[in-house]
């Protein structure tokens, strides 16, 4: 289902703080709701992306908290959960993505960032109720 960013948020029971401004929030369950790009998922999926490659789009808060709750993340282990954003013109380059017209998505995906070093950070999901053994 097609959905609006504060939309796809709201499904988690999350709410941003900022509008479109905020790439994350945090849902009533404790998980990370996080705005991610469709095609920066690889197989298996992993979610790989950069902060310095988030801040080009977006403000410096919404960047600033994201750095801060991916941080908080690893220490915690707190799980991620995605609004995966999608390109509404398919043919649209992944590059150029980030700044064409989308609709947001959710999943049945849970996450844990398993690399974060303050600019690269890994995301690894698999569908809620399977075991991460």
């Amino acid at each position: 289902m097609r959905l609006r960013y504060c939309e796809a948020f709201a499904r988690y029971g999350a709410k941003v703080r900022s509008g479109q401004l905020s790439l994350c929030a945090l849902a009533p369950d404790g998980s990370l709701v996080i705005s991610l790009s469709e095609h920066k998922f690889m197989r298996g999926g992993r979610y790989v992306d950069r902060l310095s490659e988030v801040s080009k789009y977006r403000d410096r808060a919404g960047y600033l908290e994201l750095a801060e709750r991916l941080q908080e993340a690893v220490t915690c282990q707190r799980p991620i959960r995605a609004v995966i954003a999608h390109s509404a013109k398919p043919h649209v380059d992944a590059e150029n993505a980030s700044t064409r017209h989308k609709y947001f998505t959710t999943s049945g995906l849970v996450g844990v960032v398993t690399q974060f070093d303050g600019d690269n950070f890994i995301i690894e999901f698999q569908r809620a109720g399977n075991d991460r053994t």
